[in-house]
């Protein structure tokens, strides 16, 4: 009987993690995903052009829900939402993008924070307000070009935990089938493709959210990635190569 077959048939305990696995697993996956969206527009946002634009109207939402069981604070929710008009070559354009990522605002209270300070000022100014507009569709605009370092953060700890005993138990698993599929010693590679996977994200967050970690923190990451990945199996070949040559 397979490790998943045992764990799916352990009674209680093994339909909590079986749960736990299907939850934070597949949570896990959207969240890559969902992240590595908004680092590709944040990516994309490098080389676009500041773009005078007229604050139209911005509001701050919030919506209050009570915890489950018997907690008795309730949860509170924030959505921002804020709607710019510009011209570009005669053409009038709106745009109502904050950020390069959704749901920044009801996840980072840092974040949001400042995005409304520039909010605030933009209109006691009068509203005049700077955005960041693609060159090449003039209808997309953002606010907030940079990837936000408070979300990214909070992001990537998610993701370690507790979506990483999750994502790693996956990983192990589709490992060890293609070592039974005839891929040897394919099983032996879970724990660096699970820090590669996750890995990759803090590195491109530092290249997306400090110019200066380009140079710095970001190759460090990278290149401890790439040693952690590649370290081994040369370690392993050229052991091979010198027990043959001697």
């Amino acid at each position: 009987m397979t490790e998943r077959k045992r764990l799916f048939s352990a009674g209680p305990v093994g339909v909590l993690a079986a749960l736990y696995l299907l939850l934070f697993g597949g949570l896990g996956l959207y969240l890559q995903v969902w992240w590595w969206q908004g680092a590709s527009l944040a990516w994309q946002a490098r080389d676009w052009q500041p773009q005078a634009a007229q604050l139209d109207s911005w509001s701050l939402t919030s919506l209050r829900s009570p915890w489950l069981g018997n907690h008795p604070r309730p949860a509170t929710s924030h959505g921002l939402q804020a709607r710019f008009s510009y011209q570009v070559d005669g053409r009038t354009h709106t745009s109502t993008q904050v950020f390069v990522v959704s749901l920044v605002d009801s996840t980072s209270d840092r974040d949001r924070d400042r995005a409304i300070a520039q909010l605030r000022e933009a209109q006691a100014a009068g509203g005049g307000v700077t955005l960041w507009r693609d060159p090449l569709r003039p209808e997309r605009a953002v606010l907030v070009r940079e990837l936000p370092a408070a979300f990214a953060a909070g992001v990537i700890a998610f993701m370690v935990f507790p979506c990483g005993p999750a994502t790693a138990t996956w990983l192990g698993w589709g490992m060890a089938a293609l070592a039974r599929l005839g891929l040897a010693g394919a099983e032996h590679w879970t724990g660096r493709l699970w820090a590669l996977w996750h890995g990759a994200m803090a590195a491109v967050s530092l290249l997306l959210i400090a110019p200066w970690a380009r140079q710095g923190l970001a190759a460090a990451v990278l290149a401890g990635l790439a040693l952690l990945l590649c370290g081994h199996p040369l370690w392993t070949l050229t052991a091979r190569w010198r027990r043959r040559s001697g």
